[in-house]
């Protein structure tokens, strides 16, 4: 297995008392490559007895590369109101790809490819969020609603099934309200399902 990441940041306090800006980045790939061997002899007594055989090697190889960007840029309106930007830019990219080998009695290899157990997948997903929060501040309250915009743009190419394209847009709200060192907030978040949970392959390992 191989893995690489960076992350760097920066931040600026402006001369205008409250206003602010930050902006990070980090990306991350890696390379994962695994081998399970299943040798497996099931029996069930479940009425007539019924025994069944398991001779496979599942090879499974992944590939993964996550670039996450964050800006953040606040700006003072007034002693008590304060505006704050902010967007999140993530581009990811995966590979998933499974072969099945069955055991060749004739040979003792696991060379016999299992077509029906066998996929790949290739996954391209953009996805940005844009936010916009009005702070709020008196005294030991803070209140801070706001409102954001999700996209979402999402590509399945699969190796022998139809590809599938997914794009979307959500609006949800947020809230927080802080009073001397209490908190309370709501904000949604939404997350897609990874390439892994997209492999469209039988598990037959477990019975």
């Amino acid at each position: 297995d191989l893995s690489f990441t960076y992350d760097i940041s920066y931040n600026r306090r402006f001369k205008k008392k409250g206003r602010s800006f930050f902006g990070n980045n980090s990306l991350m790939i890696g390379d994962v490559e695994n081998d399970q061997y299943n040798d497996v002899e099931n029996i069930f007594y479940t009425g007539q007895t019924t025994i069944t055989t398991l001779n496979q090697n599942r090879q499974k190889r992944v590939d993964n590369l996550r670039s996450h960007t964050q800006l953040n840029f606040t700006e003072p309106i007034n002693k008590s109101l304060s505006l704050r930007f902010s967007n999140t830019f993530i581009y990811s990219k995966d590979n998933d790809n499974l072969l099945t080998y069955d055991l060749d009695p004739s040979s003792g290899k696991y060379e016999v490819l299992n077509d029906g157990l066998s996929n790949g997948l290739k996954r391209t997903s953009v996805k940005n969020t844009g936010s916009v929060i009005l702070n709020w501040t008196r005294k030991k309250f803070t209140v801070s609603p706001g409102i954001n915009l999700y996209t979402f743009h999402i590509k399945n190419d699969y190796q022998k099934n139809t590809d599938i394209i997914q794009n979307y847009n959500y609006f949800f709200p947020s809230f927080n309200l802080t009073y001397n060192g209490f908190n309370l907030g709501y904000r949604a978040n939404i997350n897609e399902p990874s390439a892994y949970n997209l492999q469209p392959v039988v598990d037959n390992t477990n019975p």
